[in-house]
């Protein structure tokens, strides 16, 4: 968007400078001796101001179709003063589809040839269309699009090829470029305004509700990821409730059940301590001594169990070395559990907003995003994204985004809301996304997102 309106401003600038000819060939000795001299003059580093003549005169000449190598080579070189790059644009425009073949056949389009092709107008663009059908460059892709989205309305015949590209390329991002490009010519720039018009107005209607539904999509990575992060809940949550969630009737049980040699017992126990704290805060104080206990076991998933319910306390600092401890722990087949180890040390972790700098945790995170959990692999991107590593959680994103269950399209945008900036590249892709989005509690979110990632 911002490349588009600043090269309209340069476009503003320098169009109308030159008025096209029609163009004749080159017909007698005399004509070509003086295109030569030209070219020579042009070329002539030595002499700056001789240079400019020469690119003005060439500008003026109507058979100046030998010089189109020589104007490019001048065009390309960052060296040259403006006002030069400037006169030789005007004479290849005036040359017009001669140089446009030129132009379009180099190696990299940069945003003079834009321009350049911009201000030859509609009698270039089956030139650029058919270059644009067949080119394998992206970059060169994107400015041939850009090139016609910049002349609006006089490419429109340029329509129906980019809507027959569009079905060839299924690929998000160039869909995006080739819609901003139709939009641009079916409606100019004040078409794109429009858009970005009706889409901040659209965000501020939702925003209370994107708001809160951000809010539900965080609570959704844990309820979605509760079968693991809660081993035993629900045996946890029948003896509270048999207890008539009275803490002091049930710590002898629970006192026995943590002294069992069974684990599964234990396990429930730490549970317990941990549902109890959740339902009743003001426990804090009589359940501490007793969550603590569990960090010093020998068993992997209760100081898991121990570390999270600590951290939910309010002390995530002294939670945090076992959290980082269970994330990395070794995984053994013979021991299912310590995916829940792990499982739970990730979202310990995300919920803190705690950071993972040690290499082998960095490591691993890299593996849990990459599962097909929709909720593990969401949450470790926020402690990715906590830990500095925002690039390792865009395709995770993006791959959320796409997917058919809304709950995880809402994940993907909560992880874009906290990407923000850092996933600004990839805003017509979430634009995208918002397009084709039919839930309003997901479009929502996608604005919130939209909004993040802008400012």
């Amino acid at each position: 968007m911002r490349k588009f309106v600043s090269i309209l401003v340069l476009v503003c600038f320098s169009i109308g400078i030159f008025g096209l000819r029609s163009l004749s060939a080159v017909e007698t000795d005399k004509e070509r001796e003086e295109v030569s001299k030209l070219i020579a003059q042009l070329e002539d580093k030595k002499n700056p101001s001789k240079r400019v003549d020469a690119a003005k005169a060439l500008a003026n000449c109507i058979y100046a179709e030998p010089a189109i190598p020589a104007l490019l080579r001048v065009m390309n070189d960052r060296e040259n003063e403006a006002i030069l790059v400037i006169y030789v644009k005007g004479a290849l425009v005036n040359i017009g589809p001669a140089a446009a073949k030129a132009l379009v056949q180099q190696p990299v389009i940069g945003p003079n040839d834009d321009i350049t092709l911009q201000e030859m107008g509609e009698r270039v663009v089956p030139i650029i269309v058919e270059e644009l059908k067949s080119t394998r460059s992206g970059d060169k892709f994107v400015s041939l699009a850009l090139a016609l989205g910049l002349m609006e309305k006089k490419a429109i015949s340029a329509l129906p090829a980019l809507e027959e590209l569009k079905k060839q390329h299924p690929e998000i991002g160039t869909r995006a470029l080739l819609n901003t490009t139709i939009t641009l010519i079916k409606e100019g720039h004040a078409g794109l305004e429009r858009e970005m018009k009706e889409l901040e107005t659209e965000g501020k209607n939702l925003r209370a509700e994107a708001i809160k539904t951000n809010k539900e999509a965080e609570e959704a990575i844990k309820k979605l990821a509760a079968p693991k992060a809660t081993l035993n809940s629900e045996a946890a949550a029948s003896l509270i409730r048999m207890m008539d969630d009275d803490f002091d009737k049930a710590l002898p049980l629970i006192t026995k059940m943590g002294d069992s040699k069974v684990l599964e017992d234990r396990v429930t126990a730490k549970m317990c301590l941990l549902q109890f704290y959740e339902k009743k805060p003001a426990l804090r104080a009589k359940l501490l001594p007793l969550v603590r206990k569990g960090l010093n076991d020998d068993e992997e998933i209760l100081k898991a169990i121990s570390a999270i319910t600590i951290m939910r306390m309010g002390f995530p600092e002294e939670a945090k070395p076992f959290l980082l401890a269970a994330l990395t722990v070794k995984l053994d087949p013979e021991k299912p559990s310590q995916v829940v180890v792990m499982s739970l040390g990730c979202i310990g972790l995300a919920e803190g907003g705690m950071a993972v700098t040690d290499k082998p945790g960095v490591i691993r995170l890299r593996s849990i995003i990459a599962l097909d959990d929709v909720a593990l692999a969401s949450t470790a991107g926020i402690v990715l994204i906590n830990s500095g590593h925002h690039k390792l959680v865009i395709p995770v994103a993006k791959k959320l985004l796409i997917n058919t269950d809304v709950n995880s399209r809402m994940m993907g945008s909560m992880l874009f809301c906290r990407l923000g900036p850092e996933a600004k590249d990839e805003i017509p892709f979430v634009q995208l996304v918002l397009e084709a989005e039919r839930d309003e509690k997901s479009r929502a979110l996608l604005q919130l997102a939209l909004k993040s990632m802008r400012e």
